[in-house]
């Protein structure tokens, strides 16, 4: 950083990433409010950005890399959240994914094996480069990934999009919708299932 005339370009570039945060900020605050509304909580509270840095060496981390949020329906019976149902939705952000070219929303749901999911949840979607399975910006009908190691996951259902396609509240809204709609679908055929068995 030894050119001075660096020095506005870096200034027009925290604020032009404060523009994008900003936006990001308030698209995720409209899925927020229609999750609760929706009888679904978030699992992991207002949380929604991990690896990030609190030291001064620590660089790679001083940009967010990607923003998760997790739903679940709400239960009533319980304090704590809980995936009891081994279900739950999610809404995830990359701004690097090292398969795409610019940032995505990755959305869908994902069915357990078993209620503990942390380990494999952050192995596998929680990276700055995103997971490896997603190698397109767009993808409008529903997919399918299955974790075929020893992972609490066992399917993922998903769309992507790219962020920039999320300019107001209809559109985000639909998405919601289309999250709701398919947990329902997965929840019901999961239900039919049992009843056979």
């Amino acid at each position: 950083m030894k050119n001075r005339n660096l020095g506005p370009s870096i200034k027009s570039s925290f604020e032009f990433l404060d523009q994008i945060f900003s936006d990001t900020s308030k698209f995720l605050t409209i899925i927020e409010e229609y999750m609760k509304k929706s009888n679904f909580i978030s699992f992991y509270g207002a949380t929604s950005v991990w690896d990030r840095s609190w030291a001064y060496y620590g660089s790679y981390g001083w940009l967010p890399h990607y923003l998760c949020r997790v739903y679940i329906p709400k239960d009533v019976s319980s304090k704590k959240p809980s995936t009891k149902e081994k279900l739950f939705l999610f809404v995830n952000i990359y701004f690097i994914h090292e398969n795409v070219a610019q940032p995505i929303v990755l959305f869908g749901l994902t069915e357990l094996k078993e209620e503990e999911f942390n380990n494999s949840w952050s192995a596998l979607m929680l990276t700055s480069s995103g997971p490896n399975f997603v190698t397109s910006d767009l993808l409008e009908y529903w997919d399918t990934f299955n974790e075929k190691s020893e992972s609490s996951i066992n399917l993922i259902h998903y769309k992507v999009k790219p962020l920039v396609d999320f300019g107001g509240q209809v559109i985000t809204e639909t998405m919601c919708l289309d999250l709701i709609d398919k947990f329902k679908e997965i929840k019901t055929n999961r239900n039919g299932d049992a009843v056979k068995k």
